[in-house]
């Protein structure tokens, strides 16, 4: 595997690693459809997927890092230096022109003793190192449908580590894309409300925007209005129109304007029992088949992932700024408070300490003034009240409530 750069650092105690902090990318590894190593720069083993564990049956306990994963998958002295000189080779070529670091083929034991053959690719993500493998033992060499997974969990991995500022931005990327994975022209992202029954465009590939001529098109639908594009939902599987042009009872027909379409294909995203999604995609130059069913679906579930992570945080900026605006609000409100109650006050004490000083003989004066001694009781010193005194009580009672 590849060598990581050194570094202290851990997954705990590490706020860049990619399993400390928030975990971004522990979901998206766990969901991936080959066995997945994550590596320290320290080379210690972060994680190990369970399609790792089931197909070598190695856990973390077992490969607590490289030097033991050397030693243990290639017990043969012999076998593990040609092994590491072989894979040096890949890593040397891969910093040469950028890419990533690919081996076409190796063997080593699993823990039962088992001799797999595996396909191993090796990138770097952010600090770590991110290891890929494909298990070939008793299977054909790797067609069309490695080629495509592989494409998909780039793709997966891309737009989980993009960084966005919106969940808009970011859904634009992903359709992106799945329109590149899919070798389609055209794409879209409807998020679906299984309550109101309603769908929102939430996406559509740029091609799609190029092609498409109606003036003000439409962004919302109810499921009643839809055709064969809403039997994802209707039917609640995925749906492939390989000749949009031949008579079919589901179809509807589009607006004028609408972007022609030859071939079509949509499925559902399903999260526990509702239906959370649609994505569609249309025009390829081949016919779309269960593979292209299988990538798609996969792929909208990895982007499901990050995009509900996105909604999240969005709604915990939302209420941060909006706390903050109330604290803001409440700030002013007391201040304003404070002044108004200053400035009505402050003549009033002037007018009443100067009719105590004057010692004014009007019974009523007295009386303004707050004198209410019995006769023959000698005059106190007056009590000064200070108006910003008052007023400050009165603020921090307000604030207590």
């Amino acid at each position: 595997m590849m060598e990581p750069q050194r570094d202290p650092g851990s997954a705990e105690g590490n706020p860049t690693s990619l399993l400390g902090g928030d975990g971004r990318l522990r979901p998206l590894l766990e969901s991936l459809p080959l066995a997945a190593a994550l590596i320290a720069p320290d080379g210690r083993f972060e994680l190990l997927n369970h399609r790792f564990f089931d197909a070598f049956g190695y856990t973390l306990e077992d490969l607590p890092d490289l030097a033991t994963w050397w030693l243990r998958a290639y017990p043969s002295e012999r076998c593990r230096e040609e092994a590491r000189r072989s894979w040096a080779s890949a890593v040397d070529a891969a910093a040469c022109d950028g890419s990533e670091a690919r081996w076409r083929e190796s063997r080593f034991v699993s823990k039962d003793g088992v001799l797999h053959a595996v396909e191993m690719s090796a990138a770097r993500v952010g600090r770590e190192t991110l290891v890929l493998l494909r298990d070939l033992t008793g299977r054909p060499a790797a067609g069309d449908e490695a080629r495509l997974d592989d494409l998909r969990v780039r793709s997966a991995l891309n737009i989980a580590l993009r960084e966005t500022t919106t969940l808009q931005e970011l859904l634009d990327f992903a359709l992106n894309e799945i329109v590149v994975v899919s070798r389609s022209k055209l794409g879209y992202i409807y998020f679906y409300d299984e309550t109101t029954q309603l769908f929102t465009l939430h996406a559509w590939s740029r091609d799609t925007m190029a092609a498409c001529s109606i003036p003000r098109p439409q962004t919302t639908y109810q499921l009643d209005q839809t055709g064969v594009w809403g039997e994802a939902v209707r039917q609640r599987r995925p749906v492939i129109v390989n000749d949009f042009t031949a008579p079919n009872a589901l179809k509807r027909g589009y607006p004028e304007g609408h972007a022609p379409l030859s071939r079509f294909m949509t499925v559902p995203v399903i999260q526990g029992d509702r239906i959370v999604a649609v994505a569609g995609l249309a025009n390829k130059a081949t016919e779309y088949s269960e593979m292209d069913v299988r990538q798609l679906s996969l792929l909208m579930e990895s982007i499901w992932l990050v995009a509900e992570r996105r909604r999240a945080e969005d709604e915990r900026d939302r209420m941060a700024a909006t706390l903050r605006d109330a604290a803001r609000r409440k700030d002013e409100f007391l201040a304003m408070l404070g002044h108004e109650l200053r400035n009505p006050l402050a003549p009033i004490g002037n007018a009443a300490q100067t009719l105590r000083l004057l010692g004014h003989s009007d019974p009523r004066a007295k009386k303004s003034a707050g004198d209410h001694r019995a006769p023959g009781v000698p005059p106190q010193p007056p009590r000064r009240r200070s108006p910003g005194r008052v007023a400050h009580r009165a603020r921090d009672d307000l604030a207590a409530q």
